[in-house]
């Protein structure tokens, strides 16, 4: 018994030895987590590229716009494989429309896109306001007051008032023009019969079918020119003498367009130089997000780069599409452009410091134009201001606003 009382004694002493020794040893060294290597975000790169398929809207069959969008769509197909399809409408406003409710992609217009980026004329309805809007491309094309051969009419200033003048309702690239026209001669819409057509085809036929006796508003290029020069009637376009300050102040006053040369087309022969003015038409509009960057970027590059080969003989030469200083991207701006286009442009070398001072400008502008648009909107609400009441509110709140 008392050998097994020491011999348990002796176990405990050892044990509690051993405890204490290890108790008093260095702790094992402790390996950090491994942490692995951040891998910084990869930026995809950019790679122009097009859309399998895009829905374009310009003016009806026989028109300038048209012929445009045809030439334009077969250049893409051909070099892109892309396939463009084209929506036929015939008055600004439902090109607009067709746009801003997705059916169309980009549109082939004319003033609409000034007037929409600011609320202005049909635009300043309360379901309208200022609509946010990209160019991709805005050449100038010349125009002139045309009528028929057999008038005896040689100049504008012979034409009598109380002459049937075409007109298309919601088609402010039209009807601004003939004010325009109108306010060159002195004149205003009192001093003539207004005669409308529902289309741009319709309003080209006034001429060939005896409804009107002048179109305030015309290109040499369009299909319908063309026939009305093959009619027995003939065709006689009426120059706007750049000689004649006075009226030209007046048609400036309505619209920003220039003094321009006619180009050879329909009654206007090679080295012809028939005064006309000049303005930016066929836009190509785009509502902000419908086309990304890559999609402009390529659109705009292959257009530039085949314009001579597909477009020449469909669009007049005269008429730039290609995307250089001197036409395609002015600084005169009306819409700003594409951040797409303007990144070509610069890949392209000719993106100048006035470009992009005038492209910013117009930017911060039309943000002021929607900023005030939604104070007025608020006001008009509280005020009980609506409907047609409405927008005579929002062009003279505006005009303190956001002037132009």
């Amino acid at each position: 018994m008392r050998k097994r009382k020491w011999l348990g004694i002796f176990l405990t002493t050892v044990l509690i030895a051993s405890l204490s020794v290890i108790g008093c040893a260095e702790p094992p060294p402790v390996t950090p987590p491994v942490t692995p290597p951040v891998t910084p975000p990869v930026t995809p790169a950019f790679e122009p590229k097009v859309p399998e398929e895009m829905l374009w809207t310009a003016y009806d069959v026989g028109s300038y716009g048209y012929g445009a969008a045809v030439a334009l769509g077969h250049l893409m197909r051909v070099e892109t494989g892309m396939m463009v399809r084209i929506i036929p409408i015939g008055t600004g406003v439902a090109r607009m429309v067709s746009l801003r409710a997705g059916v169309s992609d980009l549109g082939l217009c004319g003033l609409e896109g000034y007037y929409s980026a600011r609320g202005m004329i049909e635009f300043s309805a309360i379901e309208w306001g200022p609509q946010k809007i990209y160019s991709l491309l805005s050449p100038i094309s010349p125009t002139a007051p045309v009528t028929t051969a057999d008038s005896g009419w040689k100049t504008l200033y012979d034409i009598p008032k109380g002459i049937r003048v075409g007109w298309i309702p919601g088609s402010p690239s039209i009807y601004m023009k003939v004010e325009a026209t109108l306010a060159f001669l002195g004149w205003t819409k009192d001093d003539v019969e207004i005669v409308e057509a529902p289309s741009m085809s319709a309003y080209y036929s006034l001429l060939a079918e005896g409804k009107a006796d002048a179109l305030f508003i015309s290109t040499p290029s369009a299909g319908k020119m063309h026939e009305l020069e093959a009619s027995p009637r003939g065709i006689q376009w009426l120059a706007l003498p750049w000689d004649d300050k006075e009226g030209w102040e007046r048609l400036q006053a309505v619209i920003p367009m220039v003094p321009y040369y006619l180009f050879p087309g329909a009654g206007v022969k090679e080295g012809d130089k028939i005064e006309g003015s000049g303005h930016r038409y066929p836009q190509l509009l785009c509502y902000e997000g419908v086309i990304s960057d890559e999609a402009a970027y390529a659109l705009i590059k292959t257009i530039d780069e085949g314009w001579g080969e597909y477009i020449d003989g469909v669009i007049d030469k005269s008429v730039v599409w290609q995307v250089n200083a001197e036409q395609g991207l002015k600084p005169e701006l009306f819409v700003p452009f594409h951040p797409g286009v303007i990144r070509y442009a610069k890949d392209k070398g000719i993106w100048t410091d006035e470009h992009e001072a005038t492209n910013n400008a117009l930017l911060e502008h039309l943000a002021k134009v929607r900023e005030a648009w939604d104070i007025v909107v608020d006001e008009a609400l509280e005020q009980g201001i609506k409907g047609k009441e409405f927008p005579a509110y929002w062009v003279e709140r505006k005009a303190e606003l956001a002037p132009e």
